[in-house]
């Protein structure tokens, strides 16, 4: 994730409705078996379009319901919490 998020950090996540979702929240899904934590660029026909906040490109595939484990909503790191931004303000700081 880049700035946002850091190896090691530890996350709190929410389970939140799917279409509650927004450009600019950060999520936890599946993907290959494996837990991803992405921003959502997009929303799309079928999911949302994520991507990681220091990756290049999207991700191939479209998050769907039946991935989403749920919403990032606070990161620890050395022991200090802080809240995760998401929706419009948390896309604008992901562009910077």
């Amino acid at each position: 994730m880049g700035g946002t998020l850091a190896q090691g950090d530890c996350l709190w996540v929410v389970a939140v409705p799917f279409d509650s979702l927004q450009a600019g929240d950060v999520v936890a899904f599946v993907s290959g078996g494996k837990t991803v934590v992405h921003r959502i660029v997009e929303r799309r026909d079928g999911g949302f379009a994520t991507q990681g906040d220091a990756n290049w490109s999207r991700d191939s595939a479209l998050l769907t319901a039946d991935r989403l484990i749920g919403q990032v909503m606070e990161r620890e790191r050395k022991g200090i919490r802080k809240a995760v931004v998401g929706g419009a303000r948390g896309r604008r700081r992901a562009r910077l």
